[in-house]
């Protein structure tokens, strides 16, 4: 068995970072060719790619053998209250969405994480783990497998094999990368793209206050991966 996971993030305000940071952002934007106002709205878009700039709004875990999973994740509505009357179910009824803060995702995903020796990613080497592991030390939680040990399957522990599909589809990056997306369209896989929601529109959608949307669309996320794991074991590993 192995354990499927997934993350949403959301940047800081621009407005929030010092003065120096904040500049030095939006000059390289301008610097790019950008016009004033559309470089600080790319300035802007950039925080979302660092741990650093932007913290965890949802994390998704699924069991590929169970065919079962949950998204936590955050709905400033009624978070702390994760009991059975504030949890859902995505429209897939096999992942169920509990409501916490994102200290309380990052000591529930260790947890759980300690129980597996195979993690499933698509993309999680150059975003998910930098976020997990960042964000983490922001919260004091000490994490419970190293996941990036090595980028190549030989090079990892035994009890932490980490299956980037990127990775794996663009044969270590000697082929095109290609996205989450179009690798499902390819191998006819429904995309979790779909309800007009996508990653880069994750973040409006949290300032909309449409939590609930999020974890489903991450729900959406990890069926489509752990479906491409499936096919990548049957007729590539």
């Amino acid at each position: 068995m192995a354990l499927v996971f997934d993350l949403e993030t959301v940047g800081e305000d621009l407005e929030s970072l010092p003065e120096t940071s904040r500049q030095r952002l939006i000059q390289k934007q301008l610097d790019a060719g950008l016009a004033p106002d559309t470089a600080k709205l790319e300035a802007a878009k950039q925080l979302n790619f660092s741990p650093f700039t932007s913290f965890i709004i949802a994390i998704g875990v699924y069991d590929t053998e169970k065919k079962q999973g949950a998204v936590y994740y955050q709905n400033p509505k009624i978070i702390d209250q994760p009991s059975p009357k504030t949890s859902a179910e995505t429209t897939d009824s096999s992942i169920k969405l509990e409501p916490m803060t994102e200290a309380k995702m990052l000591a529930r995903f260790w947890e759980i994480a300690s129980r597996y020796t195979r993690f499933v990613t698509f993309n999680g080497r150059g975003f998910d783990l930098p976020f997990l592991y960042i964000r983490s030390i922001v919260h004091k939680i000490r994490p419970t497998k190293d996941l990036n040990r090595g980028r190549y399957l030989y090079q990892q522990a035994s009890d932490a094999l980490h299956y980037d599909l990127q990775d794996q589809l663009s044969f270590y990056g000697a082929g095109r990368v290609v996205s989450l997306d179009l690798a499902c369209r390819a191998f006819n896989i429904d995309s979790p793209k779909v309800d007009e929601l996508d990653g880069s529109k994750v973040s409006q959608a949290y300032r909309d206050g449409r939590y609930e949307e999020i974890a489903r669309y991450n729900g959406r996320d990890l069926i489509a991966t752990a479906q491409l794991f499936a096919l990548w074991q049957e007729f590539l590993a």
